[in-house]
């Protein structure tokens, strides 16, 4: 059955409402179980908000995530230049990750990891400043059309 409010369209700095996957039931933010119907919410809710890309105050250098990315990954502390982006969801996440990732590959990881962090964080910059600047030009035009009513 589907289920309205669905993701497409939902813009991640600013969550639209969620509904119940079973009785389409609107649900509160990060609700685990349906008032309605009592039924536990999928997984996939969770982990969309772990990974979820918050909007600092303002904008951030893709270059500077990069080298930060790039020069920390060496020494494990690759997932720092997620907190130059504010992001600190993804800092526990990726450490949590390189840890398990280098353990598991008998160190092939830590090579690779520090040009996976460079990139992600480089691309994730960018992706934030194109966000922020879309919700100023969005807030330039509301305080357009407010100076234009009588």
């Amino acid at each position: 059955m589907p289920v309205p409010g669905g993701s497409t369209g939902m813009r991640m700095d600013e969550p639209g409402p969620i509904y119940c996957s079973y009785c389409g039931n609107r649900l509160a933010p990060r609700a685990r179980y349906c008032d309605a119907c009592g039924r536990r919410q999928p997984l996939g809710r969770v982990l969309f908000d772990a990974t979820q890309v918050r909007l600092p105050a303002s904008r951030r250098s893709p270059g500077v995530a990069a080298l930060l990315g790039f020069f920390l990954g060496w020494g494990f502390a690759g997932p720092l230049g997620y907190a130059y982006l504010g992001q600190w969801n993804w800092v526990w996440l990726t450490f949590g990750v390189e840890v398990f990732a280098v353990a598991l590959t008998h160190h092939v990881a830590w090579i690779l990891m520090p040009f996976l962090f460079a990139f992600h964080q480089y691309d994730m910059a960018q992706e934030i400043n194109r966000r922020i600047e879309a919700r100023e030009r969005r807030d330039a035009g509301r305080d357009a059309a407010a100076s234009t009513e009588p």
